[in-house]
């Protein structure tokens, strides 16, 4: 016998509700007489209350002439005819109705008997299914969907009529994902469904289609929704990863992400294979991150006062110093020395250790807040400043003399957020402007004015930078503006090192991290680009935050497109 499916929605019924039983019979006579044997064959009838009539071909288990008769069946099922004889090899035709108005039973889901007798001798026992719908009505709470500052988007449908809704996603565009494709929804009530626009793969551009639900609904049994989306520059997106995210570096030589986290505590290297890191499990709660200016060696500072460093193509350790104070920030210096930012009292003082030796020097005198630090490329410098303070100033050591510690200059200036360019030469704030890395003053330790500008990045006279990179192969300068989120957008701009005039603008989308709720505000903000050495690409890292998220933070890693 097979299986009935005349309407597209009975499968997904069967799936996803389970069946009581009820057993109702239009005629028990057979069973006065004496009991005769019982076959059960696992062959099912499925019918809705609103199925047509439909016929079916029977051969009641046996390939033997017989003469049979419709012994038992349910009072809203019609059968015609209910008896007759099967001759050998051959089957019985027999064409069933639905009568709705028989049906007593609520909207729901029941199994009824359907048997034959067979000569006298034999029950054969099918199962008929009724899926009792009744006549439900569909309400989608959209007509259309814009995937553009997010690529999670939701809709609610509702039943809002006696029965029970079955509906299910007849098509939608190839780059549109739901969270589920069908369901079945009682009677005054609805349910929401998670749209996202997958755009992995995709080139920038605007797309559109029609996401069509159809539904056994009476009022609208085919509803369509129109969608566009949005795709900003093109980008190798990688996965989501959870975690603290403490500090982040790049090999230029290797074109490799270093990635150091905590919670867990992992050293995470990003190469091509940007969804398959190598990952390294740390024993100790790591604090800072540094990358030498050779791309030889890195190290790591952790809670426990150790430093240690690493070869940097084997990812293996070299050796462990103990600092007997925390560093909070660290970077390689010249001829084997490497300096630290560590607490004493209430201030931040700078650190020294030679890696030979192992001789510790600190200086003098402790700055108020002092917490990054960052060797200047080419020159024997190190550039730090006071986050959060008002200003926040510039802070430029010499480190020319091995170990050195106290020779300080000051500059009295807001940075907000500082980066070094590739060549040393210059570093640029969050506020857009571009300075030369000043020379280093014998002697005067504080400048009451900052140095003079020697360029300004152009943007919108509210937006701050979020992180900028710059690339000296290329004559590019690479700045990520704003963040992005629930509500939220994201730009990359590439603009000529020399002329500074904008070359290009991309607008980056991400999709929603599938453990935020979509009902949540959340947000993504770049810390650090990193251009690719292919001049192709440029490494973004990113980190993440639901407001109402509690958990140890999100962060990833993308790939940006810039050759587009």
């Amino acid at each position: 016998m097979k299986n009935i499916n005349r309407q597209r929605y009975i499968p997904g019924i069967i799936a996803i509700l389970g069946i009581f039983f009820l057993v109702n019979s239009c005629d028990e006579s057979f069973m006065e007489t004496q009991t005769p044997a019982y076959v059960e064959l696992y062959d099912t009838l499925f019918v809705t209350n609103t199925s047509q009539p439909f016929t079916l071909d029977l051969d009641f288990g046996t390939n033997e002439a017989c003469n049979w008769r419709l012994a038992q069946y349910p009072y809203w099922l019609e059968a015609a005819p209910k008896g007759g004889r099967k001759e050998a090899n051959e089957t019985a035709t027999i064409q069933f109705t639905v009568i709705e108005g028989n049906i007593s039973v609520r909207p729901g889901f029941y199994t009824f008997p359907l048997a034959f007798d067979i000569n006298n001798k034999q029950i054969v026992n099918y199962t008929a299914l009724l899926a009792h719908l009744g006549h439900p009505h569909i309400q989608v709470s959209r007509n259309s969907m814009a995937f553009t500052n997010t690529y999670n988007q939701s809709l609610e449908i509702r039943n809002n009529s006696y029965g029970i809704l079955n509906w299910w996603i007849a098509s939608a565009p190839e780059w549109l994902v739901a969270n589920k494709e069908g369901g079945l929804i009682d009677e005054n009530q609805s349910e929401d469904i998670q749209l996202t626009a997958a755009i992995n793969g995709l080139d920038p551009g605007d797309y559109s289609g029609i996401l069509r639900i159809e539904s056994n609904a009476e009022n609208t049994p085919s509803f369509d929704i129109q969608v566009t989306l949005k795709v900003g520059a093109s980008a190798y997106y990688g996965d989501y990863h959870q975690g603290e995210l403490v500090d982040t570096r790049y090999n230029k030589s290797r074109d490799e992400v270093i990635v150091l986290t905590k919670s867990p505590n992992q050293l995470l290297f990003f190469r091509s294979a940007i969804n398959e890191p190598e990952t390294i499990d740390l024993e100790r709660v790591p604090k800072c991150l540094a990358l030498s200016e050779d791309e030889t060696n890195f190290a790591i500072g952790y809670s426990n006062s150790e430093l240690t460093t690493y070869n940097a193509s084997s990812h293996s350790p070299i050796k462990t110093f103990n600092l007997a104070t925390i560093p909070l920030s660290v970077e390689f210096g010249n001829n084997q020395w490497v300096y630290f930012i560590a607490t004493q009292g209430y201030d931040n003082y700078l650190y020294s250790i030679n890696l030979n030796s192992e001789e510790i020097r600190r200086s003098k005198q402790g700055e108020g807040g002092m917490e990054t630090l960052k060797k200047v490329p080419g020159k024997s410098m190190l550039v730090s400043t006071r986050p959060g303070y008002s200003p926040d100033g510039l802070l430029l050591y010499d480190i020319s003399k091995m170990g050195q510690t106290d020779s300080l200059n000051q500059y009295h200036m807001d940075m907000e957020r500082f980066w070094l360019s590739e060549g040393g030469e210059r570093f640029f704030t969050a506020w857009k402007k571009i300075y030369n890395i000043p020379d280093y003053v014998e002697g005067d330790s504080f400048f009451p004015d900052e140095p003079s500008a020697i360029g300004q990045l152009d943007f919108e006279n509210w937006q701050t930078i979020e992180c900028v990179a710059d690339q000296t192969s290329s004559n590019r300068i690479f700045a990520a503006v704003g963040f992005h989120g629930s509500d939220a957008q994201l730009s990359l701009k590439v603009y000529n090192s020399n002329t500074l005039a904008q070359q290009k603008s991309y607008d980056l989308q991400f999709s929603r991290p599938e453990f935020f709720s979509a009902y949540n505000t959340w947000s993504g903000r770049p810390v650090a680009l990193f251009p690719s050495k292919n001049e192709e690409d440029v490494w973004l890292v990113q980190k993440f935050a639901e407001y109402s998220y509690n958990g140890s933070g999100i962060w990833s890693v993308t790939k940006v497109d810039i050759t587009k």
